[in-house]
């Protein structure tokens, strides 16, 4: 959460950690919240991370972390702008609606496989709602697999690709940026590719993100 926050809610540092973000990695103080109250759910002795730049300046009062996303089943609207949260071990996830894909935690970060132009290429992409962005992939991306990206406005290393696809659900000419801190196989999936959703679902006990496109 953001160090203006932290203060306004008396947190204390009580050690140092550092967070990486898009823009590198900082330094920020550790603490602990004694009581957090989400949606009429009152969570206790929660570790939190405080006082980084780039979120006092640019972002909101905190982010949800997927430490805190693996111990519920969560519900994203995007339609509504809601988010419910429910007991995993309460819900029957073979009778949610929608397109159900598997999510690779092994980093503990939810990721899932996802093709570019086609088939031409396969990253594994990581849904991030806390990022503004709609796409960011690596240059070499492009050059190594000859994928197309028609430039668009005056941004350098932006542009519009051909397709990209998760499971059965494809996006035509998605928008999106290269940047070279990730990996050639890697892929970020911001809040502006995610709101091509109505509904998302996320099941970390399980490992399965369960996705339902808006109708055209």
């Amino acid at each position: 959460m953001s160090g203006a926050f932290a203060r306004r809610a008396g947190l204390k540092a009580i050690g140092h950690s550092s967070a990486s973000t898009l823009y590198g990695t900082e330094k920020t103080d550790a603490g602990i919240a004694g009581q957090m109250e989400i949606g009429g759910n009152v969570l206790h002795d929660l570790h939190v991370y405080f006082g980084g730049r780039e979120i006092d300046t640019d972002g909101p009062d905190g982010l949800m972390g997927f430490d805190l996303l693996a111990a519920i089943f969560a519900t994203v609207n995007f339609e509504k702008s809601t988010m419910q949260i429910e007991d995993p071990d309460a819900t029957d996830v073979a009778a949610v609606p929608g397109v159900h894909v598997g999510a690779d935690l092994s980093a503990g970060i939810p990721a899932t496989l996802m093709n570019v132009q086609g088939k031409s290429a396969v990253v594994n992409a990581i849904l991030d709602t806390g990022s503004p962005r709609e796409i960011l992939i690596s240059s070499e991306l492009l050059s190594k697999h000859g994928l197309h990206m028609t430039s668009v406005g005056i941004m350098g290393g932006c542009g519009t690709l051909d397709d990209m696809s998760i499971g059965p659900i494809i996006y035509d000419k998605p928008n999106g940026c290269t940047d070279d801190g990730f990996a050639v196989h890697d892929a970020l999936l911001g809040y502006d590719f995610l709101k091509g959703l109505s509904v998302l679902h996320f099941d970390y006990k399980h490992a399965v993100m369960i996705l339902t496109p808006r109708k055209s």
